[in-house]
């Protein structure tokens, strides 16, 4: 297909989300049997929503209707002391009729205007992802898209986790406590590149999804913040598992945690 010369490639505005989401929907349930429409509130809370901001590059037809969508999940991170920001790409599409080959396909053309955006020097540091077979092949060939690594899933059964002794308290909570963002401004400086850990990020990222629950637990030495775990049950690649989603902690922390996390499992099976 020839791109009409009057479609639009430009940012994210307020009022785009239903031809967004409906577009959405179409491009993904034509490609995967199993995929379930996102309510309004899922795709806001996934690409507008975000406290680290908003990263969504859109083409849109002369009537407009979307037609392509390139665009990622931003976290605000450390790299060696510095202030920058890494960025997940998810989400994108391009719809089936929209669809052509080589180098200046619509797809291509949205995803050079997202990095010309945010990537482009002074953007974002870091951009990555997990692309289906077909949009990795298109990234590698007119993107720029480089494998950096197989990506390994670590499993254990509870009975294999072996907690260490902990004089710290573990306590689920339904939000992060304020004091997270002390604890991440006490532990970050030890790592060479770390993501934002602040209460805004992540009670947005587990305590506010709209569909998804996350269990959060917290542990205190002597009535400090000293880490916690999230974690969220799930059928998860042929089994039902406890998948832990983000873990950060100090050495009094982990014990308590890893013992909690063991009960957890056991929970969840």
């Amino acid at each position: 297909m020839r791109i009409p010369a009057d479609t639009e490639i430009r940012p994210f505005t307020s009022g785009d989300e239903p031809q967004l989401l409906r577009s959405f929907s179409e491009a993904f349930a034509a490609v995967d049997p199993g995929f379930e429409p996102w309510s309004a509130a899922r795709w806001r809370w996934q690409f507008v929503e975000n406290p680290a901001g908003v990263r969504l590059m859109a083409a849109f037809d002369s009537s407009g209707r979307a037609l392509a969508q390139y665009a990622g999940v931003p976290q605000r991170a450390l790299l060696e002391g510095e202030e920058v920001t890494f960025t997940q790409a998810v989400g994108s599409f391009c719809l089936p009729e929209a669809r052509s080959l080589g180098r200046r396909s619509l797809f291509v053309q949205t995803g050079l205007a997202y990095a010309e955006e945010y990537v482009s020097p002074g953007g974002d540091a870091w951009t990555w992802g997990y692309p289906v077979p077909s949009a990795r092949r298109i990234g590698e060939h007119a993107l720029g898209y480089e494998r950096v690594r197989e990506q390994t899933m670590l499993v254990a059964t509870p009975e294999r986790i072996t907690p260490a002794a902990s004089s710290a308290v573990a306590e689920e909570v339904g939000v992060f406590p304020q004091e997270v963002d002390e604890l991440f401004r006490r532990l970050a400086p030890r790592q060479p590149a770390v993501c934002e850990r602040t209460k805004g990020w992540l009670d947005w990222r587990y305590a506010r999804h709209p569909e998804h629950r996350y269990r959060i637990t917290t542990a205190r030495s002597e009535g400090e913040l000293t880490g916690y775990v999230v974690v969220r049950p799930m059928f998860f690649q042929g089994a039902r598992r406890l998948v832990v989603c983000d873990w950060w902690c100090e050495e009094p922390a982990e014990g308590a945690l890893m013992q909690w996390l063991s009960e957890a499992a056991e929970e969840a099976e």
